[in-house]
């Protein structure tokens, strides 16, 4: 009988031990902030149905995505020109897309550039100036197709 005490104390032991561990594991994960590549799609998830909530958001990652490389600065801009496309800040939207289709240029990335005119098409939808627009995404479109980078996989 005090043998199968002893396994059952020594059982419950060590799933105490294993949860307490678990827990803490769990504790220094969360500690640990996630990618700035990650924590830009969440921003955008955000961004598509609330854009007023993803500002502040916006605001927390500005210094570190500008500081980042290529992919992730260029993740940064077109997500805050169409956040604030979406709520009616047309002129800071145009200004970021512009910053975007120049950052691609200096750094003879037609993927960047193409991203960047492709989303100051869609601000300027917005703006009614469907001229611009549409050879904005034409434009667009011929770099996209010469870039193999470009995310769809048709280059």
């Amino acid at each position: 009988m005090l043998a199968g005490h002893y396994r059952a104390s020594h059982k419950h032991r060590s799933r105490a031990l294993l949860a307490a561990l678990s827990m803490a594991s769990s504790l220094a994960l969360a500690d640990a902030p996630l990618p700035l590549a990650q924590r830009l799609d969440a921003i955008e998830d955000v961004s598509r149905f609330t854009p007023l909530r993803a500002l502040p958001q916006l605001a927390q990652v500005e210094q570190e995505s500008r500081a980042a490389p290529l992919a992730e600065r260029a993740h940064y801009l077109a997500l805050a020109c169409n956040t604030h496309d979406s709520l009616g800040h047309h002129a800071l939207a145009s200004k970021l897309c512009d910053e975007l289709i120049e950052l691609g240029r200096q750094h003879g990335d037609n993927t960047t550039i193409a991203l960047g005119m492709l989303t100051k098409a869609y601000v300027l939808f917005s703006m009614n100036e469907r001229l611009q627009s549409h050879e904005l995404v034409w434009q667009a479109e011929k770099l996209a197709t010469n870039s193999p980078t470009w995310p769809c996989g048709c280059g």
